[in-house]
This record gives C-alpha cells, structure tokens and sequence, in this order.
C-alpha cells in the first residue's frame, strides 16, 4: 500500500514550477523597468517644461494686464485735462483766444502728457445763429473765419480755439466737426451723457517730418453746458448744450512709452471695435496685420471698454520673451530621471534572482502601505482644504492668520486681512445654474490668487466669500495695490460655458496692528469694512476707519 503524500509534499512541485516560471520569464523585468523608468521620466521632464512655460504665461498675463493699466491711466489724464477745460469756459461768461491759449499752454503737455495732437473747442451753433456767429467771430479780429465745409445743417459744430497754435493747425479754424459721421456720434453721445467719448477710427494728419502723412487716431470729446442751467436729463442737456472741449490723438503718439522697457518681450495691436481686421486697425507697429503673428508662443485677444467706447487688444510674446523659459530643471530631471532609470534596471535585474513568492509579497505590503498613505494624505487635505476652489478652508486660514499674528508681534510688524464678497454673483446662479456658478468660484478663485504672493493666503469661507491674508506687509498701501489688482482681475470678463460673465466684488481691509491686535477684533473690522464699502456702491475697497463701525453694519 502507498503512502500518502502530505500537503507540504504536494506544495513543493508547485513551488518549484511558480520559481521555474519566474526565472523564465524574469529577464523580461529588466527590460519593463527600463522602459516605464524612461516613460516617467519623460513625462516628469515634460511636466516641468510644462511648468516652465506656465510661469512664463503668468509673467506673460501680468505684462498684459500692465500694459492695459497704462493705457487706461493715459486715457483718464486726458479725461482729467479736459475736464479742466470745461471747468475754464464754465466759469466764464467767455473765453476769449488769449485765454485759452495761456490755460493750455499752462498744462505743459508736451512735458507732462504724451499723445495728443490737439486740444480745441468747437461751438454747438444752430442754423438760425450761423450767420450772427460768424459775424461775431469776425468782429473779434478773425475776418477770414467761415464755417466749413459750406452746406446748409440744422447744427453746426465749428472749432473756435485750437491749440497748440502753428500754421498748419490754425486752418483747422472753423471747420464743423459735426459734418463728420464719426465725430458727430461720439459728441451726440457725449451730449447726453454729460459724460466723455472717444471718437470711433478717424485717419488724422502726421506731421510734416513723418514719412507717412496719415494715422489713425480718435478723438476724445467732452460737452459744456451753459452755466447755472439745468443738465439732470437727456433734454436739458440737449437743450443747453454750448459746445465741446476735445482733445484729438494719433495712436503712434498716445502708444509712445507705454510699453517702455518691456517692448522688445510684447507686442501690441489695438483695433476700434470688436471686431480684428486691417479695415479696424488703430495701432500695430510692426504692420504685421490683423491678429499679431500666430505662431507666437503666447497671444492674448482682450476687450477695454472706457469713455463710452470698445477697443479690442491683441497682444503677442516676441522671441525675447519667449527665449527666457527657464530649462534648467527639466534638464536636471532628464538627467537625475535617466541615472535612475539605469539604477532601477540594475536593481530589477537583481531582484529576478529573488524568490518569486517573497517578491510578490514585498510588493503587496508596499502598495497597501502607499495606498493607506496616500489616503491619509487626501483626508488631511480635505479636512484643510475648500472642496470645490482647493483654498485653504477657513480652519486653515485660521491657523495661518494666528501664527502670522505671532510673528508680527514679534517682529514689530504688519500684516493685512481682507474680506472678499463677490457683488452680482446670485444673478449668475440663478440665470445660468449652480454648474456654472461653480466654475465661476473656480475662476474667481484662480485670479485671487495670481494676484498675490507666495507667502499670501486666499481662503474661501462661504459661498461667495473670500478672505485673503498678507503676512507681511510695509504700510497700508501695500494691502490696497494688492486690493486694487483684485478688483481689476474680477472686472475683467469670464468666459465660461459660451457665455462672457462679469461680476465684481466688495473687499474690506484691516491692518495689524493699527485696526486690531487680535484674529477676532482684525476679522470684525474687515467684515464692517467690505459691508460698508457695499453699502458706498460696491465694486471698490475700502480700508477699515473707526467711522465705519455704525455705518457698517
């Protein structure tokens, strides 16, 4: 009779037949470590030039938002300049030649202002007072002066005063600026609105010295009223309407400077309207043509709106710029990614002459060991973290805030707390629905925090409330640029599911230690700021006074 053979007995074929077919095929591991160690090495070099060019976007996305700033900031001197040419013929019964000479000439602008051609006023002159205006202009000492071009028109707008004053512009006396389409538009506009306008296109004389003899341009216009007289309606307006200031500019003069030392990295084209074609185009000194060159590494198409009219930018990186994509750390990964991958195959090779079994086991042990990990590490981060934005949640903001309270005390410091509400952010919700809303709080979230440092916090802590916290800050006005680039960013359109959103926001701010010394009393006096600057009209920011506390709430 046989013997049977025990379980350990019946084991050990197997055994033997799992390393017999290990061995077989092992030499194969090698090979697989070889390539998945390149593969990943690939992909963590591409990432890494990935993240270079993303750094190189955001500094892209900043020289853009610079160069809209500046352009703005030229635009409101203008506005500014005529505002106080208004406010000269306003105050007087009548302006004579001399007078207005001297106040422009006073302005300095040549010093001061780049980008005007002009600045004049042109009389509002109804057909039945044509003939008695001329008449008076003549009897002033300008006997040549005549309306132009002839032709009978219910409203004249003829330049009376013009400066500065050479030959070439004294013969731009006495022609209706009405007779133009495009101008007229832009002074009915600005007729009852009480409000300046831009001019759409205009093609405007060079100077001599330029090669080219014309370019475009536009004109800025602003109305005066008669004084004492009642303006509150379009009619009134209408009706008491004198005549307008204007200021005429060439896009090469008003875009001289602007883009200053950052203009061999950027380059600009500006067209009137929405729409990008040569037939609109207001500026582009390379002549390249409608829509910059498409084979820019970057390109950004944006829409400024200001003094009642649309202009469209396209602004493209130039090879300067672009060249400054910092390689070196993908390299370093290349190199670190390949050393390893031939240390990893070796290691593999090695491991072949292992027990299969025992192998399989270490590796097991290993995944369940990094799985438990990595999940330990998402609840952290949830626990830590706003689900939707991926801001740190309010606990987190908290504990930020409290230690960065500790280290300003200790260092005499400063530091800024801001509360954020969002202004026309139910509409979105209730228009477009709560996907879209959510997208647009991922949005909101994204240019929070471009436009803070490292070192500063964003936090989401309700629904449509942020708080953002500046550990270190130099005086007041650090919190209120960082606060004015916020308002910027959010004002700008967002682009979300085929629709252009815009929104805005409220934001007050509290400084250690001038408005509290503590988290509660500097979180308090942040909330009372932003409600009263909600109250005051909203999108703006206001910094917390003592003032604030019944006005408030």
């Amino acid at each position: 009779m046989s013997t049977p053979k025990t379980p350990s007995q019946d084991e050990q074929p197997r055994r033997i037949k799992v390393v017999k077919e290990w061995y077989r095929l092992g030499w194969l591991l090698p090979w697989l470590v070889l390539a998945a160690s390149l593969t990943i090495t690939y992909m963590m070099w591409d990432s890494e030039n990935e993240n270079a060019k993303n750094s190189l976007q955001l500094d892209f996305d900043y020289r853009v938002r610079e160069t809209h700033s500046r352009i703005e900031e030229r635009i409101k001197a203008y506005e500014l300049i005529l505002h106080g040419v208004s406010a000269l013929f306003m105050a007087s019964k009548k302006v004579e030649q001399h007078e207005f000479h001297d106040f422009v000439e006073a302005l300095h602008l040549d010093a001061y202002y780049s980008g005007s051609q002009t600045i004049g006023f042109a009389a509002a002159v109804p057909s039945q007072k044509k003939n008695s205006h001329i008449a008076a202009i003549h009897a002033s000492g300008f006997p040549g002066y005549s309306i132009k071009p002839g032709g009978n028109r219910d409203l004249y707008a003829p330049v009376n005063y013009i400066e500065p004053s050479t030959d070439d512009i004294r013969n731009k006396v006495g022609f209706d600026l009405y007779s133009d389409p495009v101008r007229r538009a832009a002074m009915e506009l600005a007729r009852d609105t009480g409000n300046p306008v831009n001019s759409g296109k205009l093609l405007l004389p060079a100077s001599e010295d330029d090669d080219v003899r014309i370019q475009s341009g536009f004109v800025m216009f602003l109305p005066v009223y008669k004084q004492g007289w009642a303006i509150d309606t379009v009619s009134e307006r209408q009706a008491n309407i004198i005549g307008w200031v204007y200021a005429s500019f060439r896009m090469t003069d008003l875009m001289s400077g602007i883009l200053g030392e950052i203009a061999t990295e950027i380059d600009i084209e500006i067209h009137d309207g929405a729409e990008i074609s040569d037939k609109t185009m207001l500026f582009d000194p390379d002549v390249s043509g409608a829509g910059g060159n498409p084979d820019a590494q970057f390109i950004n198409t944006s829409r400024l709106e200001f003094e009642e009219h649309l202009w469209t930018t396209v602004i493209v990186s130039l090879p300067g710029f672009e060249e400054r994509t910092d390689r070196s750390k993908s390299n370093f990964v290349a190199y670190v990614g390949i050393m390893m991958s031939l240390l990893l195959t070796i290691l593999a090779w090695l491991l072949v002459q292992g027990r299969a079994l025992a192998l399989h086991s270490s590796e097991a042990i290993n995944r369940e060991l990094v799985e438990r990990k990595a999940a330990e590490e998402r609840m952290q981060y949830m626990a830590h973290h706003d689900v939707l934005t991926g801001l740190p949640n309010r606990a987190l903001f908290s504990d930020r805030l409290q230690r960065g309270l500790v280290l300003a005390k200790r260092d005499k410091g400063h530091l800024a707390l801001m509360f954020l509400d969002l202004d026309k952010f139910k509409p979105v919700n209730d228009t477009y629905g709560h996907a879209v809303g959510d997208q647009l709080l991922k949005e909101v979230a994204q240019r929070l925090q471009n436009c803070v440092r490292e070192s500063d916090t964003v936090s989401r802590i309700g629904g449509d409330e942020f708080v953002v916290l500046l550990p270190s800050i130099e005086a007041e006005q650090d919190a209120m640029l960082v606060a004015e680039k916020m308002l910027h960013a959010l004002n700008q359109t967002f682009e979300l599911a085929g629709q252009s959103l815009h929104i805005s926001c409220s934001i007050g701010v509290a400084v250690y230690p001038e408005h509290g010394n503590d988290e509660l009393t500097l979180t308090h006096n942040a909330d009372i700021a932003m409600y009263y600057t909600k109250s005051g009209g909203r999108n703006n920011a206001r910094l917390y006074r003592p003032e604030m506390q019944g006005a408030g709430q």
